[in-house]
């Protein structure tokens, strides 16, 4: 076996073990959601698990999304295609006008919408859908929540429905912090 051939063979097994490393990854943050979220193991009590009416003060205001990496950034154009994770890296924190907001578990406010405003993200212009990650009760002032990122082109709809969108982590705070 020559050389090249090796070092093609490697960097294919290194693909594959990344591609594994993240399915895992994401496959175990689900069942951990899915524990406390509906079986509630390991959780507080599904009343402590909100944004706090605080956080009414927000609807049409401009929020900023402080972006961490947590387990990497998806993006469609890396479907299908060997990745490293320099292509998972966040993008830069944005801006975003809070719409609505989305509620679970008891009418329970988890998460909201809203439309990124914001002329030095590529996603200007693209609707931005985030939800809480871990129990308790959040604001966008203090204790900003942690959240679970999807950013869209357009609404879901039932004839759209799922869109390919960009998905990562960060947290969510007024544009005061």
């Amino acid at each position: 076996m020559e050389a090249n051939d090796m070092c093609k063979g490697f960097h294919i097994c290194r693909a594959l073990q990344v591609a594994i490393s993240v399915i895992r990854t994401k496959a175990i943050l689900f069942f951990a959601s899915f524990l406390t979220l509906v079986v509630g193991v390991g959780a507080q009590p599904m009343e402590e698990v909100s944004l706090d009416s605080s956080c009414l003060n927000y609807l049409n205001k401009v929020l900023i999304v402080k972006t961490s990496y947590g387990y990497g950034w998806s993006y469609p154009e890396n479907d299908n295609r060997t990745i490293s994770n320099l292509d998972m890296e966040p993008i830069p924190n944005f801006k975003f006008r809070l719409l609505e907001f989305t509620s679970f578990e008891g009418n329970k406010r988890r998460g909201g919408i809203g439309v990124i405003e914001d002329e030095n993200c590529r996603f200007n212009g693209y609707l931005i859908e985030f939800s809480t990650r871990y129990t308790g009760v959040f604001d966008f002032d203090l204790n900003f929540p942690e959240c679970n990122i999807s950013i869209y082109k357009d609404r879901n709809t039932k004839d759209n429905f799922p869109q390919k969108s960009v998905g990562g982590w960060g947290s969510i705070r007024s544009d005061q912090k």
